[in-house]
């Protein structure tokens, strides 16, 4: 029997295809939820899709400050796959567009903080 390390499915695919399916992800979660239809459906659940934007809470910790409130946009131009022997699978890379009202800002040249970033799981 073929070891799939733990995963109940396998799937072999080029990569083109694995970064259909990230977009695809990401597309969805502008989706308004749909029932379920009789026997079963295609629709994923809210906590497998991407969206595209996420706020910060206030309170959140951003280095030795403190996050009044902000957003996080992970924009479609922003979203990679590639194929990664090494790992047994895929790299995904998310960009980020980062935008965050300090509190109590020190110094008024930091009371909105724009930043740019990538993150992505291996």
């Amino acid at each position: 029997m073929v070891d799939t390390h733990g995963f109940d499915i396998v799937v072999q695919a080029r990569g083109s295809v694995v970064r259909k399916a990230l977009r695809g992800a990401w597309k969805s979660a502008t989706c308004a939820p749909t029932p379920t239809p009789p026997g079963g459906g295609t629709e994923p659940p809210p906590e497998q899709r991407i969206p595209q934007f996420r706020d910060i809470p206030p309170g959140t910790a951003i280095g030795p400050f403190s996050a009044a409130g902000g957003q996080v946009e992970i924009p479609e131009a922003g979203l990679d796959a590639t194929l990664d022997p090494g790992a047994g699978g895929a790299s995904l890379s998310f960009g980020l567009i980062i935008q965050v009202e300090v509190a109590d800002p020190p110094v008024p040249a930091v009371a909105v903080l724009d930043l740019m970033g990538a993150a992505g799981p291996r």
